[in-house]
């Protein structure tokens, strides 16, 4: 079970107040928006997440996607820390 921090429910809350606009996200755009254009580093933290389907770690794919849920289970589980805070603020 995933525990989603106060301060993240509010962003969440607000979000479903929005017309959601996206419902994948590419691995490239998440890569650059947590780890500088890694797409290694994120592909792992997407799995840590949960991604369904598992993301190849090795595999070099910038367009790849992953599902708005993928980035939204990511963002919770970081939410104290400055990953949480960009996937937010990608999320809006």
């Amino acid at each position: 079970m995933i525990v989603i921090p106060k301060s993240f429910r509010d962003i969440l809350d607000r979000l479903n107040g929005k017309t959601m606009s996206k419902s994948f996200y590419s691995i490239g755009e998440i890569a650059g928006v947590i780890s500088d254009g890694d797409e290694h580093a994120a592909r792992k933290l997407l799995n840590d997440a949960g991604a369904n389907p598992r993301l190849d770690d090795l595999t070099e794919n910038p367009s790849e996607v992953v599902s708005r849920q993928t980035v939204i289970d990511l963002a919770a589980m970081r939410a104290d820390d400055k990953i949480g805070r960009k996937l937010g603020e990608l999320l809006r």
